[in-house]
């Protein structure tokens, strides 16, 4: 969520002071302008219970630019792997119950939404599905290091590796 951090600051809550953060139960992503000429906010919905963005102390034409701006930070290849990385840690710390194929599902709900939100093009929401498959693909060995494996459905194989470079590039090496 860094990428979207530009003298800025960014919370997940619910607004439901004292209370337990539950997944459904109202988590967004509150974004707030930190500069000297706006102190705008935008409270982005992450688990499908709140259905539009909510802007608050925006002034004329603030809240368009505050999505565009957004928007454009998803274009940028780097900074968008960079955020969906953080995201999908964020929405599954409150998932950890749940199985893994229920939590790769909510992630991908979630992701879905995000991209309804910000009128996402469908290969940034396809960068969303395949983080998915490789972040909820992790397993750790018995000597406690991490490898990745990436399943490719469509012609039958998987690709494990150490590292997330390993297995993005293993076609090209």
């Amino acid at each position: 969520m860094e990428s979207l951090i530009n003298g800025e600051t960014i919370k997940v809550d619910n607004h439901n002071s004292g209370q337990e953060i539950e997944w459904g139960k109202g988590i967004h992503l509150h974004k707030r302008m930190n500069n000297s000429k706006s102190r705008a906010e935008v409270l982005i919905p992450i688990d499908g219970s709140i259905k539009d963005l909510q802007f608050k102390k925006t002034k004329s034409n603030e809240d368009i630019h505050i999505k565009n701006e957004i928007k454009e930070a998803f274009n940028d290849q780097y900074l968008r792997k960079k955020f969906i990385i953080q995201y999908y840690k964020c929405i599954d710390r409150f998932n950890e119950n749940k199985s893994i194929d229920e939590r790769q599902k909510i992630a991908n709900r979630s992701a879905e939404t995000l991209a309804s939100f910000f009128g996402l093009k469908p290969h940034i929401v396809n960068s969303f599905k395949k983080e998915s498959n490789i972040f909820f693909s992790k397993f750790m060995t018995i000597d406690k290091k991490e490898i990745l494996i990436e399943s490719n459905y469509e012609n039958n194989s998987f690709i494990i590796g150490r590292n997330r470079e390993d297995v993005d590039n293993f076609d090209s090496l």
